[in-house]
């Protein structure tokens, strides 16, 4: 039987408190056993994928990350880890670019076999004055910090490719909003 979808899976991307350790794993089990071939672990109501995105990983969640990872692996399935940084992140500021990307270079360190960028439930606009002055839209902003991280990412020494996956903060429509439009001619082409 083959697979409708090349890619299957679940997103832990809810608001609320998120899943514990054991839950997590148990649900990579729950998918795993269903076929699924891809978890993302992306609460929006874990600090540091969200509210402070810009400090390291704790080691207790380096340590679950290595867990989730060997857990994954049992199964075939993708562990794919998510930033969202979008409320405070700013744009043309290169210490927060390097604090992103440190973050998703310390996820692939931890486990993670893609990494994503959630640009979702934010302002559709730049907020930042400094961004305002760099960039003439959030588009090309956001085309600009993504093209930096997979930079970034394609050199991580002694990894198969990383896969980046972006969440933009228009995600739904017909593809031909200017916003996305934008966007997409401004990323790479992989």
């Amino acid at each position: 039987m083959t697979a409708a979808f090349q890619r299957r899976g679940v997103i832990e991307g809810f608001y609320g408190r998120p899943w514990t350790a054991s839950q997590r794993l148990e649900f990579v089990d729950f998918i795993g056993a269903r076929g699924m071939n891809c978890f993302a672990y992306a609460p929006k109501d874990d600090p540091l994928l969200r509210q402070a995105w810009q400090h390291p990983f704790a080691a207790d969640q380096v340590a679950h990350l290595a867990e989730l990872r060997t857990a994954c692996d049992r199964w075939g399935i993708r562990l794919l880890v998510c930033v969202s940084p979008g409320l405070t992140l700013r744009y043309a500021d290169p210490a927060d670019v390097a604090a992103l990307a440190a973050k998703l270079e310390a996820a692939v360190a931890a486990g993670a076999h893609d990494v994503g960028l959630l640009l979702d439930d934010i302002p559709d606009r730049l907020q930042h004055p400094a961004d305002r002055s760099a960039f003439d839209s959030l588009a090309q902003a956001q085309a600009q910090v993504v093209t930096e991280l997979h930079g970034r990412l394609s050199a991580v020494p002694d990894r198969d490719e990383v896969g980046l996956a972006i969440c933009p903060t228009l995600y739904c429509g017909y593809g031909d909003e200017d916003y996305l439009a934008e966007l997409a001619a401004g990323l790479p082409a992989s």
